[in-house]
């Protein structure tokens, strides 16, 4: 049973569009992927500096009230 050429096009037109669908949809994932982990970190950094800060103003008005009593 031969193929006629629209049935060919057809399909050859549904393979490439999968193709390509699966090569976006990839590429999405992976700069998607990327971009989350960049902002995990810049925020994971900044929470630690500010809890650091924190700790550091605590320590020194503790300091700061001792000495005046």
């Amino acid at each position: 049973m031969k193929h006629s050429i629209a049935g060919k096009m057809v399909m050859t037109l549904t393979l490439v569009m999968l193709c390509v669908s699966i090569t976006v949809a990839t590429l999405n994932y992976q700069f998607t992927s990327a971009e989350l982990s960049n902002q995990q970190r810049k925020q994971a950094t900044i929470l630690l500096e500010l809890a650091a800060q924190s700790l550091r103003d605590s320590r020194t008005s503790a300091a700061v009230s001792l000495l005046e009593v």
